[in-house]
């Protein structure tokens, strides 16, 4: 498990939040993995822009 983790997508952010705080509190040791949350793909985006950048 040590590289396993939970991805939340989406596209409400409050609802991302909700269902972060539900995962992370649903996990009991040794049985926790991590959790990320990107509504609407903002960090995909920035690391794509981040790529183009470097690039120049």
């Amino acid at each position: 498990m040590a590289r396993t983790d939970i991805f939340i997508g989406g596209r409400g952010v409050m609802l991302a939040a909700d269902m972060l705080d539900a995962a992370r509190k649903a996990m009991v040791p040794p049985f926790e993995v991590s959790v990320f949350a990107d509504p609407s793909g903002i960090s995909r985006r920035r690391t794509a822009w981040n790529t183009a950048a470097s690039a120049c």
